[in-house]
């Protein structure tokens, strides 16, 4: 990856809710976009403050000593800021179209409260990457925890590492509490999910059969007293044999985003704001389209207006309609937002 630094946070800057837990992490290291400087800059700057003190520990080879996370930066935030809430968001590698289509309403649904938010969820294949990706596409804040250590050469799985620079790009963070170098494990993905669980006040599960990783994490948060959420599934389907169970067991059973917000007690924004962050998240070519509908027209006067020809306006108008955002009636297209 083309990261300058992996960093080693200081005790006293760990996230919150980690601080919490009965079996923190002795270390933890990250990557951040926010305050990563010139390497070398850093080490004398480190030296001198330092100078006359005793690191417990050495930092590992290639690793800044600890230092504190910049005032106002997402680590800063999610270390010192309580009204940021931190929500995991877990499922099966091997998930169902359902279960991307959950993942995508939920996190559609929590873009508008991208300001009072973080996202956490563990750099997998699967429902993590989706995400991940989610995060991104919506400009949520967003925490990767692999189950390796950060060093480019290590980071697990390999499919993900342009999506591990996406995020560092993006301004979000890698954590981790193994030394950059350690490959990905066995006995990894168990520390790395009590993480997950530790750093967050909540955990949702999307998908995950009863002894998958994601029920791993889910029990830990149990143990933590986080509150479970979980998205019902098919009873046919083993893909939601845990959800079905952390039901049984009392986690809260969801269908939007509005069910998360509710159980962290965030308040709700105005229907504009809403349809304000909901216009923020389209492509170009929606934008252009919606920006037309101060009141109903054709497809045909959409072509006429766009320039666009009469195919790409169809697709378009079925993108923006599947995701609630216009309708068509008796031939005509009409928006959905209050702008």
């Amino acid at each position: 990856m083309q990261i300058k630094q992996i960093k080693q946070i200081k005790t006293v800057d760990y996230p919150r809710l980690l601080r919490q837990i009965s079996d923190p992490p002795r270390t933890l290291y990250y990557i951040s976009k926010e305050n990563d400087g010139d390497l070398e800059e850093n080490l004398a700057a480190n030296m001198a403050n330092t100078e006359g003190n005793t690191l417990e520990m050495e930092a590992p080879s290639g690793v800044v000593p600890e230092g504190s996370a910049e005032p106002g930066g997402l680590l800063w935030r999610i270390a010192n800021d309580k009204a940021i809430k931190i929500i995991c968001i877990v499922g099966s590698r091997s998930y169902t179209e359902y279960g991307q289509l959950a993942c995508e309403k939920l996190i559609e649904g929590l873009s508008i409260y991208r300001d009072k938010i973080a996202i956490v969820s563990g750099l997998a294949i699967g429902i993590d990457s989706i995400v991940h990706r989610l995060c991104l596409r919506h400009k949520i804040p967003c925490i990767a925890i692999p189950g390796s250590g950060l060093d480019s050469d290590v980071l697990y799985p390999r499919s993900n590492v342009r999506l591990a620079e996406q995020i560092y790009e993006s301004g979000g963070i890698l954590i981790s509490e193994f030394e950059p170098n350690v490959r990905a494990n066995v006995w990894t993905f168990p520390l790395r999910n009590r993480i997950m669980a530790g750093i967050s006040d909540l955990t949702v599960v999307i998908e995950g059969k009863k002894d998958s990783g994601t029920m791993i994490t889910a029990r830990l948060a149990v143990e933590y007293n986080r509150d479970i959420l979980a998205v019902p599934g098919s009873i046919f389907s083993v893909h939601s044999e845990g959800p079905r169970e952390l039901i049984k067991q009392g986690a809260v059973p969801i269908s939007s985003a509005v069910d998360i917000t509710d159980t962290l007690g965030i308040t709700e924004y105005s229907i504009k704001e809403v349809s304000q962050s909901l216009f923020d998240s389209c492509g170009g070519d929606e934008k252009e389209i919606l920006d037309l509908l101060d009141s109903p027209i054709t497809p045909d006067e959409i072509c006429q207006r766009t320039g666009f020809n009469i195919s790409k306006v169809l697709v378009t108008v079925s993108m923006l309609q599947m995701r609630g955002l216009v309708e068509e009636r008796y031939g005509k297209v009409y928006s959905k937002l209050s702008l």
